[in-house]
């Protein structure tokens, strides 16, 4: 953990992630959105109550999750134009880096 996460591009959530988004469902969002910008993968932990959890999102302040769906778009862009394509699709969103790492794709 810690250093050895960085040095494995893994994203890890702090505690117990469905607790975690249950207090601020926008974590969802945000854990996404670090992950595409810095390139890194999200630890199974960290990944999997994200779709069981996406409901919660209903919950937030429209103004609140307009601010960071805008950072999240922006995000995405900065990963397109650093790591290679990135689509979105009824399913989630697919990050596929290109180049050296072409095997490295995440689905969120």
């Amino acid at each position: 953990k810690g250093l050895n996460d960085v040095r494995a591009k893994v994203l890890r959530m702090i505690g117990d992630a469905p607790t975690r988004y249950r207090e601020d469902p926008v974590r969802i969002v945000r854990v996404v959105r670090f992950a595409a910008k810095l390139g890194f993968a999200l630890e199974p932990k960290t990944l999997a109550p994200i779709k069981a959890s996406a409901k919660l999102l209903a919950n937030v302040p429209a103004s609140r999750l307009f601010d960071e769906m805008v950072k999240l778009l922006q995000a995405l862009a900065f990963a397109t134009a650093k790591f290679g394509r990135i689509g979105v699709s009824h399913g989630g969103l697919r990050v596929r880096t290109i180049g050296k790492d072409s095997d490295n794709k995440q689905n969120y």
